[in-house]
């Protein structure tokens, strides 16, 4: 420990000659009695020495250190640990988190060389489309997909704008609307040069916007298949329904009217119009499901026709105050008949009240739930109440439930059975107003 103390004297003096010398040097300046110019040169003077002086400190400290860092190695290998302790237990603690520092990195680099290529793997081997695209609505990466969706197969210039794609007009157009929305999510399909694109656009903490591809033509066609099939099966259950209620109707007219001609009994007549009128509303609602309507569509205000409509039924029908200000968009005359044929459906059900409650809204939609307190339906005829034609009363005709769901279908609405086991619950979505 000779060599230290030695080094630490030296160090002290060196300090002490130090201030000793600027502090005659200071006091040569403020006494005064110098020129300008030997002021100057004194100055200059002064700087030089500071440097060396300075110079000669740091090496010195840096002596002490090294000396001092030998040392406590020298002790260690020794065994007279006992005045070194304090150092020797510094030392060893920072070797110790120098190595666990180092064990951290190497782990914390591994992990993310593993993860970015698993993240290389995924981005280019998925079976999705995918673009990665900047706050300036450049591409910055894209994967094989999307290449040969977008690029014949080829790599997009690096950082090339959505802007200089002519074939991207599209993407360009939704990419658009999804920054007008300020969300984190949208989805939307498109058709694109014969086919059918489902895009979905993600925004990350970055403010990078990846898109995800997917080609949905093969499903979208299964799909207008399978619902061509089934508009077929429909149609032609409906046409033998029909064709038998209508055989049905006739006979019974012709009945009464050969009744009428027997007896000369007129009110054997009103039977025969009885039965016309339930005829001709038949066939109205049979065209009603199979062909277009024209529609009228309009602002309406969902709370005035609900209570518009219910005026017709001697029931109790409680209508949720959150409905007054909710306007939705449709045609006035098909959602008369939608809440007609419901109230309809409940007093047919035994039903005494009706509530009508908001459920849940969105930008685009509103959803309430329709409860009467009527008999319900078992559960294995649930799955049929929206079926043309069907019915479990003698005197139905089933076609109310089908024609409400035509009818919201065709206002971009819907409704769905959620329960029926003590009296019919719906629910039902409709379109908000045109903005």
């Amino acid at each position: 420990m000779k060599t230290d103390k030695i080094l630490l004297i030296f160090l002290l003096i060196l300090i002490i000659i130090f201030f000793s010398y600027l502090e005659a040097n200071i006091l040569k300046i403020t006494k005064g009695g110098m020129s300008y110019n030997k002021t100057i040169i004194l100055l200059k003077s002064m700087e030089k020495n500071v440097r060396i002086y300075s110079f000669i400190l740091i090496a010195a400290l840096l002596s002490l250190f090294v000396v001092f860092i030998v040392q406590i190695r020298k002790e260690i290998k020794r065994g007279k640990t006992q005045e070194m302790e304090p150092f020797i237990g510094i030392f060893e603690k920072y070797q110790k988190d120098k190595k666990i520092l180092k064990e951290e990195k190497e782990k914390a680099l591994s992990e993310i060389e593993e993860a970015k290529s698993m993240y290389d793997t995924l981005f280019n081997n998925s079976y999705l489309g995918i673009l990665l695209i900047d706050e300036y609505s450049r591409i910055v990466k894209s994967n094989k997909v999307a290449n040969k969706i977008f690029n014949s197969g080829e790599n997009f210039p690096s950082l090339v704008s959505l802007k200089d794609l002519n074939r991207m007009n599209l993407i360009i157009e939704n990419y658009g609307n999804f920054k007008k929305k300020q969300t984190n999510f949208y989805e939307v399909e498109i058709e694109f040069e014969n086919k059918i694109l489902n895009l979905t656009f993600f925004r990350n903490e970055k403010n990078k916007t990846f898109i995800f591809i997917r080609d949905i033509t093969k499903l979208k066609t299964a799909e207008r298949m399978v619902s061509v099939k089934k508009q077929e099966e429909i149609l032609g259950e409906m046409a033998s329904y029909l064709s038998h209620e209508i055989k049905n109707s006739l006979g019974i007219i012709i009945g009464y009217i050969g009744m009428v001609k027997k007896t000369g009994k007129i009110d054997n007549l009103d039977k025969a119009m009885n039965e016309s009128r339930k005829l001709l509303q038949m066939l109205e609602d049979y065209l009603g499901l199979s062909k277009s309507i024209d529609k009228k569509i309009e602002n309406l205000n969902l709370y005035n026709i609900l209570k518009e409509c219910s005026k017709e039924f001697k029931l109790t029908i409680n209508i949720d105050d959150l409905l007054k200000d909710k306007f939705i968009k449709g045609d006035k005359k098909l959602f008369e008949r939608i809440f007609i044929n419901l109230f309809k459906n409940s007093r047919e059900a035994a039903s005494k009240r009706v509530k009508i409650e908001k459920v849940s809204e969105t930008e685009d939609m509103v959803k309430i739930r329709y409860t009467d307190d009527g008999i319900g339906i078992k559960k294995e005829f649930a799955k049929k109440i929206f079926l043309p034609f069907f019915s479990t009363k003698d005197s139905g005709s089933g076609m109310g439930l089908a024609i409400v769901k035509k009818f919201l279908n065709d206002c971009g609405g819907d409704i769905v059975l959620e329960s029926s086991e003590k009296g019919m619950v719906f629910l039902i979505d409709f379109k908000k107003q045109i903005s």
